[in-house]
């Protein structure tokens, strides 16, 4: 299991970071537990934009620390290993699932 998974399950993950991986915009957003991929969560995308790595690092947590930028940029090369602090990164935040629910209690999201 992704080890970012159980944090973002417990509520503790509220953001990401992709790198050219396609764009994402305010709504529901499915995460998938990959390779795992019966294991789903759906939230509520609140706010996109488009930052520099090391901006990034001074808003994100990583459960309860934040990271350092140096930190981060460690943590995201074991998916990007040519990323660097400069590169623009797309950050996404949302709502937790219990608040997504909360919130759309009776709505379907789109699968």
């Amino acid at each position: 299991m992704d080890s970012r998974f159980p944090a973002l399950l417990r509520g503790e993950k509220t953001d990401t970071i992709r790198l050219d991986e396609g764009d994402i915009e305010p709504g529901f957003l499915c995460y998938v537990n990959w390779p795992f991929e019966d294991q789903r969560v759906v939230v509520y995308v609140t706010s996109v934009e488009y930052l520099p790595l090391r901006e990034v690092a001074g808003r994100t947590r990583d459960d309860v620390e934040q990271p350092t930028p140096e930190e981060l940029l460690d943590r995201m090369r074991v998916y990007y290993p040519q990323i660097t602090l400069d590169t623009v990164v797309l950050y996404v935040e949302h709502l937790t699932p219990e608040e997504t629910r909360r919130r759309w209690s009776g709505v379907t999201p789109p699968d």
